[in-house]
């Protein structure tokens, strides 16, 4: 309990924007994320180990592989990570792109009676107003939101939790 709560504690102080000087390795170095995710571990590792009193690099106490990454499989952690982040950065952005769209409609309503050539293959075309164009803007968003916010259910769908061939080999039991 003593080393998983200094575990914690260590992520959450990541999470609060602290220690993003020792993320060191780019996060798409080789591919699946190996790389980033041991620095992740370790990062939380020595951070946990100073929590408890303890010497960086102390990985008897609080190992990076064994307490930290604890069995899970790059494979798993790195997508896992994505689609969280995809999750995150999502709501935010649908908001953002609702009021756009909304916008957008706005002023096609606005701009109903001024007129403007159309354009078709690089030529002027039939007349249409802006508030058309504007509200086919509008139109076009509040599909695209509708199609985000669907993608994003696959999002949800997480792969993690088997070990690094989903066999469950070399951990624990009850894992």
């Amino acid at each position: 309990p003593k080393r998983a709560k200094a575990i914690v504690e260590a992520c959450d102080e990541i999470l609060a924007g602290k220690l993003l000087d020792q993320f060191v390795v780019d996060v798409f170095q080789a591919g699946a994320g190996t790389s980033f995710n041991m620095n992740v571990n370790e990062v939380v590792a020595n951070r946990a180990l100073e929590i408890l009193g303890k010497q960086k690099g102390d990985y008897k106490t609080v190992s990076p592989n064994d307490h930290v990454n604890m069995g899970q499989s790059t494979n798993d952690v790195i997508p896992t990570a994505i689609r969280l982040s995809g999750l995150l950065l999502i709501r935010d952005f649908l908001p953002v792109l609702d009021k756009l769209s909304k916008t957008f409609f706005k002023k096609g309503k606005e701009l109903k009676n001024v007129y403007k050539s159309g354009r078709t293959h690089l030529q002027d075309a039939v007349p249409i107003s802006l508030g058309q164009e504007f509200t086919a803007y509008g139109e076009c968003l509040k599909r695209h939101h509708e199609r985000i916010a669907i993608a994003a259910n696959d999002l949800k769908e997480l792969g993690i939790g088997g070990s690094a061939a989903g066999s469950g080999l070399n951990t624990h039991k009850d894992y």
